[in-house]
């Protein structure tokens, strides 16, 4: 898999024996950062480097050879490494709507 920044938008590809994809990004707003924004219980624990952050996906999908095009559809992408610990939260709920551009 590859990726490439093309000013504010990502390109993801992927190429296999058996599938294949074209992925554009397109952000609709800033990234949120659990860095800047977390509770110190949040950043111990699964946001110590965590970004999340709503678009529009467009692209192509190919399986076994077959391309099919998709998009534009709003969705978001969520980057994240380091620690994961879930379990210990004692409760934690997370809700991502996109409901158009402007309300996401």
């Amino acid at each position: 898999m590859e990726y490439h920044i093309e000013g504010t938008d990502w390109r993801l590809t992927y190429e296999s024996s058996k599938l294949g994809f074209d992925l554009l990004f397109r952000p609709i707003n800033k990234i949120y950062s659990y860095i800047d924004n977390g509770t110190d219980i949040i950043l111990s624990t699964i946001g110590s480097q965590h970004y999340e952050q709503f678009g529009i996906f467009s692209g192509e999908l190919t399986v076994k050879g077959e391309k099919t095009g998709f998009g534009p559809a709003l969705g978001h992408r969520d980057h994240s490494w380091g620690i994961r610990d879930w379990s210990s939260l004692d409760y934690y709920r997370l809700f991502c709507c996109a409901f158009s551009k402007e309300f996401a």
